[in-house]
């Protein structure tokens, strides 16, 4: 599976913070409990799965390091299948099970996070499991054990009877593939083609993950991302309910919908789900990739905070010029930024270079003319039929 990394995590976090950290702290010290272990917390045993990942190998050395500088002994560690060739009575083991392991105790977590984010620290007297959806979530899990548990205990004797299940229900997950598919209608324009070439360059780009493109005689003012194979009939039959300056992005069984009245909001749709994906952007216990997609919203005009990630400026605005000629406006544009744009253009020959700064679409219909200043940094691309 690709390597792939986030561009976007610092958000995340922020995220992860509001949604299940604060429900914790609220809490503050955990009541005293009647029924507590008789081992102190080091000398229990750290086991992860034998084949997690650094996701879970990092949180294994983050609560070592917390337990050690709490009371001066540092717990051994190993995997759980390392230590079942050591011993034939692996229940009786003291352990502190981290992320998915193949303890029974771990598979019970486990299950209550299924098509879920989430996380659940759990304990009896033998074992304490701490296990998350993701490894941003994993991290969360490990950091509330060690502020609400560690932090209050003198002598490393915890509760033997923590429950905690933090879960919150996304309308639509993309996982468990390498790959994703945009569903787009069977005839686009120019500008909204060089619009989905981008978004699929960008996913690749920032996570490692193709995207292929199909056409779908059932869309005509929106394209679909879901993950690849997704069955399940397309539709963007809601799109009419929107104004000629909204665009929509909403979940449906089997993907998520981005909507718009116009071509040009239709990129900004894209964009913004570009974004949103990069907000959320993680990893599962597996390795596997994880997005998730929450709100159905309605937007106004251009995604000012993203549309520069396509165009590699501000957008401005769009205006029509004669019939069936448009010409949209960014500033702050750089000349790498056109360069690249350019390149953008004439991939899988889709558009064909007609002269320095113009580009001919490949069935000969319309034409994309590039104006760029380069004193002011403002660009103007000018799409007309050909003549």
């Amino acid at each position: 599976m690709n390597r792939f990394f986030f561009a976007k995590l610092p958000a995340l976090s922020v995220v992860l913070s509001l949604l299940f950290l604060t429900a914790a702290c609220a809490a503050g010290t955990p009541e005293k409990s009647e029924m507590m272990v008789d081992t102190p917390i080091y000398e229990y045993l750290i086991v992860r799965g034998d084949s997690s990942n650094g996701a879970t190998l990092r949180q294994v050395v983050a609560l070592k390091e917390a337990i050690g500088n709490r009371y001066g002994t540092v717990p051994a560690s190993s995997t759980d299948l390392a230590v079942d060739t050591l011993q034939d009575e692996k229940t009786n083991s003291r352990e502190i099970l981290i992320g998915c392991t193949n303890r029974d105790e771990s598979l019970d977590a486990q299950a209550l996070l299924e098509g879920k984010m989430g996380y659940v620290i759990r304990s009896t007297p033998e074992r304490f499991v701490i296990t998350a959806s993701s490894g941003k979530l994993l991290q969360s899990a490990v950091s509330i054990f060690v502020s609400t548990y560690l932090d209050s205990s003198d002598d490393g004797l915890l509760p033997a009877d923590i429950d905690i299940v933090r879960t919150d229900s996304a309308a639509f997950y993309l996982v468990g593939s390498s790959a994703l598919c945009l569903h787009v209608p069977e005839d686009t324009a120019p500008l909204l083609d060089a619009g989905i070439d981008c978004f699929a360059s960008l996913v690749e780009t920032t996570f490692g993950m193709h995207v292929d493109i199909e056409s779908d005689k059932d869309l005509h003012s929106a394209v679909v991302l879901s993950g690849e194979g997704a069955a399940g009939k397309m539709t963007d039959s809601a799109a009419e309910e929107l104004q000629n300056d909204q665009w929509r992005l909403r979940c449906q069984s089997d993907g998520i919908i981005a909507e718009a009245a116009t071509d040009v909001l239709l990129v900004s749709a894209l964009a913004a789900l570009y974004e949103k994906l990069a907000d959320s952007a993680d990893l599962t216990l597996d390795g596997v990739p994880l997005f998730s997609f929450r709100k159905t919203a309605v937007y106004k005009g251009a995604w000012q905070q993203t549309v520069p990630r396509v165009i590699g400026g501000k957008y401005l605005t769009s205006e029509s010029l004669t019939t069936g000629s448009t010409r949209t406006l960014y500033e702050n544009v750089s000349q790498n930024a056109v360069n690249q744009y350019k390149v953008m253009l004439s991939r899988n020959n889709r558009f064909l270079p007609a002269s320095t700064d113009g580009f001919l679409c490949s069935d000969g219909s319309m034409r994309l003319t590039l104006v760029y200043d380069e004193n002011t940094g403002e660009l103007q691309i000018v799409e007309q039929p050909a003549k």
